[in-house]
């Protein structure tokens, strides 16, 4: 280990004194690197370099977007900065773009021996750069040429160039999103026109009454039906007990002495006519067949009261009117018991009736309010269809909106190549080592 140590030893010293014995050497081929930079440096046509900072301005409808989406409030920033990033290389590729370019090419390229301008693709390689920082919306635009000034007006005319395109861009954008809106208002007018005609249609159909009108007219009415025969049911129950009262104090009197046949039979022919009565009534209130039947009952109803009045002459004598009053209490009280009955049938068969009818109605309902919403709906997508296209047909065309100038072409004086002391020293390093390999292989005679 130590003998390899000391073997190290020698050889260094024997290379460092071989650079020493051969100093002229490495300081000659220094000196020659050294001058052909300089003189590099000196016949190179300088660089200059003008920059501007352009900012990738958020579309106005981004959070909106977002909320439609349905992004959160913890997705939403890297929604953002994806969104960011992904314009920011869009417009990299705008700004670079040959309509962009072309005009500076034509202006400013050089020409080879034939007169043709440079090619773009190396033109724009050599003398335009576009960059931005990572999760940065800031673009650096630098451009170079032969003269500060000449770069400050390639740099500025860039600028105009970008804004012209993205001008072209915006209006391209507008004329086909007002071609979509225009389509859109026309189905929807279309759309619109339909809906309203089928829902008049309907309207006509039901006698020029809504549908949602008369299927809560008819549930009312059959919800009141349904209370009178409640209540009707209830005053039934009571006229019953008090017939039930007046049979217990009229147990002990003769049947045969206080009723009769005949009477017996008017009565339920009264109570026939009552009937028909009413359902031609129900009908047509004002028709000359009701007039015909309250006078037939107004008929059966004196010949009824004729007859008890005959019966009850002889029982009045012998119980000072007791009986006739008793009498006459039953006699009202079982006409109201028929008379209710026959209302509870006739609240039966109307409710059973309109109840059929519902059924249709609360379709038609349904169908009609569907209808209205659908109505509602495209209304509403019309009226944004034409505030939309409104809002594009007035806006100003040559906002670019797209991209905030932050920084204006600079002027800088200083070139940016070649770069002079850069080069000298690295040709100087370059020299010294170049050199001292060839001084070293000298001295060992391997050159």
């Amino acid at each position: 280990m130590n003998q390899q140590n000391d073997e190290v030893v020698i050889d260094l010293r024997e290379i460092f004194g071989i650079l020493r014995r051969r100093w002229r050497c490495i300081a000659g081929t220094t000196v020659l690197f050294t001058a052909a930079a300089v003189a590099y440096v000196l016949i190179a046509t300088p660089m200059y370099e003008s920059t501007m900072l352009l900012q990738v301005k958020e579309p106005k409808n981004l959070k909106s977007d977002m909320l439609s989406l349905g992004v959160d409030d913890i997705s939403s920033s890297r929604f953002n900065k994806d969104h960011v990033q992904q314009r920011v290389g869009t417009y990299k590729a705008v700004i670079l773009s040959k309509s962009v370019v072309m005009p500076l090419i034509e202006e400013y390229g050089e020409k080879d021996k034939d007169g043709k301008l440079s090619n773009a693709d190396s033109f724009i390689k050599n003398r335009i750069k576009v960059t931005s920082e990572r999760n940065s919306d800031v673009l650096k635009v630098a451009v170079t040429a032969k003269s500060p000034e000449v770069a400050r007006e390639m740099n500025s005319k860039l600028l105009s160039g970008i804004n012209k395109q993205f001008t072209k861009m915006i209006v391209d954008v507008q004329r086909d999103t007002e071609a979509m809106l225009n389509k859109r208002v026309e189905e929807g007018s279309k759309k619109l026109q339909e809906i309203r005609a089928q829902r008049d249609d309907m309207y006509h159909a039901n006698g020029d009454v809504s549908p949602v009108t008369e299927a809560d007219r008819v549930v009312k009415l059959v919800s009141d039906m349904h209370q009178k025969q409640k209540e009707n049911r209830l005053a039934l129950r009571k006229v019953r007990i008090s017939l039930a009262e007046v049979e217990e104090q009229l147990k002990n009197l003769p049947e045969a002495e206080i009723t009769n046949d005949s009477i017996r039979n008017i009565t339920k022919w009264l109570t026939e006519l009552e009937f028909e009565r009413s359902v031609a009534a129900a009908e047509k209130p004002d028709s000359k067949q009701v007039e015909v039947f309250d006078r037939k009952i107004a008929s059966v109803r004196k010949q009824i009261k004729e007859g008890r009045e005959r019966i009850l002459a002889g029982l009045d004598a012998s119980s000072g009117g007791r009986y006739t009053t008793l009498f006459n209490k039953r006699y009202d009280l079982t006409q109201e018991i028929i008379r209710r009955q026959h209302d509870d049938e006739y609240w039966t068969s109307v409710i059973a009736e309109h109840e059929t009818k519902i059924q249709s109605l609360l379709a038609q309902k349904r169908e009609y309010e569907k209808i209205g919403e659908q109505e509602v709906i495209i209304k509403g997508l019309y009226d944004m269809a034409i505030e939309k296209l409104n809002q594009i047909r007035t806006a100003v065309n040559a906002e670019t909106g797209y991209l905030a100038v932050i920084e204006e072409p600079t002027y800088n004086d200083a070139p940016v190549a070649p770069r002079k002391v850069r080069i000298t020293a690295i040709a100087m390093a370059l020299g010294f080592i170049l050199g001292s390999m060839y001084a070293v292989l000298k001295g060992k005679q391997l050159v």
